[in-house]
């Protein structure tokens, strides 16, 4: 049985909502104005209703290093270094 918040109580107790949604598996609903408006549950439950990964790490990680080939290789085999990264992704 999922638990019912007020956004109010979800902000003030985020942390500890997070933790036992990740940890126990708990499933919270946070109402606005007396209303549901969003659903806060583990990752996992959100892939097995919805039949996809909410963030495909693996293919976000082959992303990562497929740019920072083609970064390198344009720098003619000049590495990037992180803060240089950092400053261009902004």
């Amino acid at each position: 049985m999922p638990h019912v918040l007020t956004a109010r109580e979800a902000r003030d107790r985020f942390g500890e909502v997070l933790r036992r949604a990740e940890t126990n598996g708990e499933t919270f609903i946070v109402e606005k104005k007396g209303r549901p408006s969003v659903v806060i549950m583990p990752a996992e439950e959100y892939d097995r209703l919805t039949g996809q990964h909410a963030v495909d790490y693996e293919k976000t990680l082959e992303d990562i290093f497929l740019l920072n080939r083609r970064i390198v290789a344009r720098r003619g085999g000049d590495p990037i270094l992180h803060e240089e990264a950092l400053q261009i992704a902004r």
